[in-house]
């Protein structure tokens, strides 16, 4: 219903006519606009915007069934009530005046009680019209909202849900959301409480409460979602609206986030943690090669090479960081699957409980892979440790190798291992491999062993998948391409120690006392003279005093005062071109550019006395065949 203020204008060509509806109107307090025709009323309506357009019917140049048409065909004017005041009281003239667009109709002489209640029935439908349109706007902006928008009554029931709305809390079913109490699809709220006092108080306030937490959909499954909570008014009552979104997504995001800062923390303090690591481990492997070298009793002999197994476990956890964290790229060579698979049986028969049993079997023909052989065992041995954990009652580990013919003719290798422990859910399995994830107690797993498997396996061209059922175990597979040429039949005695000096000075720095003194006492024992030192500095101040006896130079990377690097560069400026080794457990890409450049060689850490015995016999053949040595 137009109110007081509301615009109607007058359309009347007849003066007495327009002074007669403004005598009825003007009074009523409302703003009156008038035309003297058709034309001039469609010229002042697009001017003024009228909320009501009143006009005769018999008029010169354009009718009020012309006007009709005009304001109807206008995309701005075409929902302006109009009200037609006509002499022509025949039904054909009045189906003309509908079919124009007339909303209602009077006829002359009018009288003033119905003039005004006609008013008021076209401003209850005027105000339909504009609720409708509202509604219909309101709908369509809330139903491509991307948050779901609720509006629940008192009793907290929903009454209204946006499209996103119905896709968040539906989960895919089809059942309707109205009538649904809200507090039903909150599985926890930690920091507030959904109820009637909550209603009440955002009313009396008409403030917004906010609120997050975990929510339920209608086929039970579970996100996580913030949401706010203000005052509404639906249907003339007081209501809640809730605008609610998901944050699942974005959770996980910041896990992710979060878990690659981890990530990026551990690769920069892992150099650091395996040079300690590797320097308590380099005196354990060293000392077990000497006791192996001293003694003919097999018992000692056992007890030495378990020594230097759990070296070399302990030097392959040390890689498995390094590999994980920074992706560093090994060497790689022609590999038997075989020997992988033959000293991976040997590691777990240590480690193995007595109701796991383990059982290998292997097809017929070659195995070889190209790969790096200290790698492919971690591969293998993560996910037998991650089978027997998966057993914690018993069962069989079974290891098996076969070649198949894969597509257009082309050989693959497979390597499985497979377990008869429970098997892993849909929601475990969907989370394999990712980083620091892992299903054991506390402090019984980081997470990192498949991460790395898959880390490991993508830098060597193979592929992983897996098979698993709650309840009927896990089946791992990975295929390889095969190497082409065979690979060479591993060593398996202790040490192989070939190696005699012939009385060279070799200078070794390292700040760690156990590494430097036990790897002295190594290439002393094999007729070489040895001159230590604890830092840089110390062996800068060394080589300038014995430089021109000083068959080759053995320095750790990382020593106090000048780095290892440091003291190659004081080298060659104070001595030229002497054969020079770094002891280091990684290098940067930098650092190997150095390296390369001075023409040093690198031992890495944790080693061997035949690995140590075999450098320095290297550096010295390289001081030999100097013109000037």
């Amino acid at each position: 219903m137009p109110e007081p203020e509301s615009t109607i204008l007058i359309v009347e060509d007849d003066p007495r006519g327009r002074e007669l509806l403004a005598l009825q109107l003007r009074p009523l307090g409302y703003r009156l606009e008038f035309a003297g025709d058709g034309r001039e009323g469609v010229e002042k309506a697009r001017e003024f915007d009228p909320d009501l357009v009143i006009s005769d019917v018999m008029m010169p140049e354009m009718t009020g069934f012309d006007l009709c048409r005009e304001l109807r065909a206008d995309e701005r004017l075409k929902e302006v009530p109009i009200l037609l005041i006509t002499a022509l009281d025949d039904r054909d003239s009045r189906l003309e005046g509908i079919e124009a667009g007339a909303d209602e109709f009077i006829s002359k002489p009018f009288d003033g009680h119905e003039l005004r209640a006609r008013i008021r029935l076209i401003g209850k439908l005027n105000r339909f019209r504009r609720l409708q349109s509202e509604q219909e706007k309101f709908h369509q902006v809330v139903d491509l909202a991307p948050s779901g928008i609720f509006v629940l009554n008192a009793r907290l029931e929903i009454v209204f849900a946006n499209r996103a709305a119905v896709e968040m809390i539906g989960g895919g079913t089809k059942l309707p959301l109205e009538g649904t109490r809200f507090p039903f699809l909150i599985d926890e709220l930690p920091y507030a409480k959904f109820d009637e006092d909550l209603f009440h108080h955002v009313n009396e306030v008409r403030r917004p409460v906010h609120f997050s937490g975990s929510f339920i959909r209608l086929d039970n499954t579970r996100f996580s979602a913030e949401g706010a909570a203000g005052p509404f008014e639906w249907n003339g009552a007081p209501a809640l609206q809730v605008n609610l979104s998901d944050v699942s997504a974005t959770l996980k995001l910041e896990r992710e986030l979060l878990r690659s800062q981890r990530l990026h923390g551990l690769g920069s303090i892992a150099g650091g943690i395996a040079h300690d690591l590797n320097n308590v481990l380099t005196p354990i492997i060293l000392a077990a090669d000497r006791l192996a070298n001293a003694t003919e009793d097999e018992s000692v002999r056992g007890l030495v090479r378990t020594i230097m197994d759990a070296g070399a476990r302990g030097a392959g956890l040390v890689q498995q960081v390094l590999t994980f964290a920074r992706g560093r790229e090994d060497a790689s060579m022609p590999v038997s699957l075989r020997h992988v698979i033959a000293e991976t049986r040997r590691l777990l028969s240590e480690s193995l409980p007595p109701n796991v049993r383990l059982k290998v079997r292997e097809a017929k023909g070659g195995m070889e892979v190209h790969g790096n052989p200290t790698e492919l065992i971690q591969v293998l041995m993560n996910l037998c440790v991650n089978a027997r954990d998966a057993m914690p009652y018993g069962g069989t580990i079974e290891i098996s190798c076969e070649s198949l013919e894969a597509e257009k003719g082309e050989r693959r290798i497979r390597l499985a291992v497979s377990d008869t422990g429970g098997g892993m859910s849909s929601e475990v399995a969907a989370k394999i491999g990712e980083s620091f994830f892992t299903t054991k107690p506390q402090g019984q797993g980081t997470g990192l062993g498949l991460a790395t498997a898959y880390t490991i396996l993508k830098r060597h061209g193979a592929e992983m998948e897996f098979d698993t059922e709650p309840g009927s175990g896990t089946c791992f597979r990975i295929l390889f391409r095969p190497a082409q040429r065979e690979a060479s039949p591993p060593d398996d005695s202790i040490c192989h120690v070939r190696v005699q000096g012939n009385g060279e000075l070799i200078l070794i720095c390292d700040d760690d006392t156990a590494v430097r003194e036990i790897a002295a006492g190594a290439i002393a024992c094999h007729g070489f003279e040895v001159l230590s030192a604890g830092n840089g500095a110390e062996a800068t101040a060394l080589f300038s005093q014995h430089g021109d006896r000083v068959a080759a130079v053995l320095a750790d990377l990382h020593i106090p005062y000048l780095d290892g690097l440091g003291v190659l560069r004081a080298v060659r400026r104070l001595g030229g071109p002497v054969p020079f080794v770094v002891m280091t457990t990684e290098l940067t890409d930098e650092q190997i550019a150095d390296v390369a450049d001075a023409g040093a060689a690198v031992l890495t850490k944790p080693f061997t006395t035949t690995e140590l015995l075999s450098a320095v016999a290297e550096a010295v053949k390289n001081a030999r065949s100097e013109p000037d040595a």
